[in-house]
């Protein structure tokens, strides 16, 4: 049986964790400076914008560009508002439906 080059192994060993889930990803992609904006941002504003407009106390998880980079956005606090994992999901999936949208027009 051919053996898998140890790095390879290494993933399909069940005991070896992965980064998905926390936030190690988001350290790699973004770097410090994003991470100190976003530590700030959930700091002042710990709870969920989108929620707390419905009625609802929940925390934050995200950092989100309300407008977003490619969009001409910034990371400026005015331009940045915290929300849950669901409101950021929902928000970043209808964003990515209408760009979609949008290339299959133009």
């Amino acid at each position: 049986m051919k053996t898998f080059k140890p790095r390879i192994s290494k993933t399909l060993d069940p005991s070896v964790t992965s980064n998905r889930g926390d936030r190690a990803a988001t350290t790699r992609t973004y770097g410090g400076k994003w991470q100190r904006i976003r530590k700030a941002v959930l700091t002042h504003e710990p709870l969920c914008r989108l929620c707390l407009a419905a009625g609802i106390t929940q925390q934050a998880a995200e950092v989100d560009h309300i407008i977003p980079l490619h969009l001409g956005g910034t990371d400026e606090q005015s331009n940045l508002q915290p929300l849950c994992f669901l409101c950021h999901q929902f928000k970043t999936t209808t964003e990515n439906a209408q760009r979609h949208r949008d290339r299959k027009r133009g």
